[in-house]
């Protein structure tokens, strides 16, 4: 997904999951 994910791992989306 966008970066935004993976600057913060921990706040992931569910869906990402």
């Amino acid at each position: 997904m966008t970066s935004y994910s993976v600057k913060s791992k921990k706040f992931v989306n569910p869906r990402y999951i």
